[in-house]
C-alpha cells in the first residue's frame, strides 16, 4: 500500500514537474476517441473496449472516459469477470502540430462481476469435446471509487484525425487495474 501512495504522489507531481514545458494552447480542442486494448488485475487479464471525449482549454486537458474490461476465457470457469470504469480526468500535456502527450488522474467510479464462493464442479460427460474447466462459482457484483490515471500518445498527421495509444490504470480497493489501448481520435486537434 505504501508503494501505491509513493507512486501516486510521484506521479502528481511530475505533472508540474512538466508544466514548465507546456506549450500554451491559444484555441480550445476536442475530439472523441475509442479503440481495443489489454488489461490485467493481477485476477485475471483480457481485452478492453476504450472510449473517451476530450476537451483541451487553456492547456488543461479535461476527460470524461469510459473502459469496459472482458476477461479472456476460453475453456474457463463460469462466471468470466467483467468490469466496467467511468471517470473525469484532468490533466496537462505537450501539444505540437503533430504530436500529443498527455498525463492526467481524476476520479472515478469501478463495478463489475467477479467469481466468488465455488458452487459446483459438473461432472465429467465424456464426449470428445468434453473439456475445459466445468467450475460453477456464485456471481458476486461490486460498485466501488476509483483513481483513474492515464498516459495518452496521439499522432495527428491532420488536423481532424489522431492515431495513439493510452496507458491506463484504475487505482481502486477492489479489483486495481492496467492496460494499454490502441486509439482512433476525430475532432479538432
Amino acid at each position: 500500500m505504501r508503494n501505491i501512495v509513493v507512486c501516486i504522489l510521484v506521479f502528481f507531481f511530475s505533472i508540474y514537474i512538466g508544466h514548465c514545458q507546456v506549450a500554451v494552447v491559444k484555441e480550445s480542442k476536442f475530439w472523441i476517441d475509442a479503440g481495443p486494448g489489454a488489461y490485467n488485475s493481477g485476477h485475471t487479464s483480457g481485452f478492453t473496449l476504450y472510449l473517451g471525449a476530450n476537451l483541451v482549454f487553456d492547456s488543461t486537458q479535461y476527460k470524461l472516459r469510459t473502459l469496459l474490461h472482458d476477461e479472456f476465457l476460453l475453456f474457463g470457469p463460469s462466471p468470466s469477470e467483467k468490469y466496467y470504469s467511468v471517470g473525469a480526468l484532468i490533466g496537462k500535456g505537450i501539444y505540437t502540430r503533430f504530436i500529443q502527450i498527455q498525463v492526467s488522474a481524476g476520479l472515478g467510479v469501478t463495478g463489475g462481476i467477479t467469481r466468488g464462493d465455488l458452487l459446483y464442479t459438473e461432472p465429467i460427460g465424456g464426449g470428445w469435446f468434453d473439456f475445459g474447466d466445468r467450475r460453477r462459482f456464485e456471481e458476486k457484483r461490486f460498485f466501488t471509487p476509483s483513481i483513474p490515471i492515464e498516459i495518452d500518445l496521439l499522432i495527428t498527421p491532420f488536423k481532424f484525425v489522431g492515431v495513439g495509444f493510452s496507458l491506463f490504470g484504475e487505482l481502486n480497493p477492489k479489483r486495481p487495474l492496467y492496460g494499454a489501448a490502441l486509439k482512433l481520435g476525430i475532432g479538432k486537434f
